[in-house]
């Protein structure tokens, strides 16, 4: 949390005082980046968890927005770890990879409009095919 505060801070008032407290920050999370898996866990450079990495990703979309430098790369990987705990079409996913969908992260509807929201983060195309599967499952579940 508070590596997002400095660079929402940044983004918000571009102080110039922020802009190397929150480039700092962006350069940890970048450093903190499994280079194998794409993902991020507790302990810098370490096998990732869908939890830390949608926190992760928010932030460099923040620091995108804030127009700090956030490189390629790094989403590229993100992506990559997306792509391999989803299932199903990306109507569910796991928690890390290689484990299935659990009830509290993969099989509830919100858990597919996160991972659409991560990867758009990650800066990955939403493209109709992409996520037709996890927008139907989304509308299936819907309380009616």
């Amino acid at each position: 949390e508070n590596i997002q505060v400095h660079i929402e801070a940044y983004g918000m008032t571009h102080d110039q005082v922020l802009e190397e407290p929150a480039q700092a920050a962006v350069n940890f999370i970048v450093f903190a980046q499994d280079p194998l898996g794409g993902g991020w866990r507790y302990q810098p450079q370490t096998p990732g968890d869908t939890s830390v990495v949608g926190w992760q990703l928010m932030a460099l979309q923040s620091a995108r927005a804030a127009r700090l430098q956030v490189p390629p790369h790094t989403l590229e990987l993100a992506g990559q770890f997306l792509d391999r705990v989803q299932s199903r079409g990306g109507a569910r996913y796991s928690y890390r990879p290689g484990e299935n969908p659990t009830p509290t992260i993969g099989l509830a509807p919100r858990s597919a409009m996160r991972r659409m929201a991560c990867s758009r983060c990650a800066g990955l195309e939403i493209s109709n095919s992409r996520y037709a599967c996890p927008v139907s499952f989304f509308q299936a579940s819907a309380p009616r």
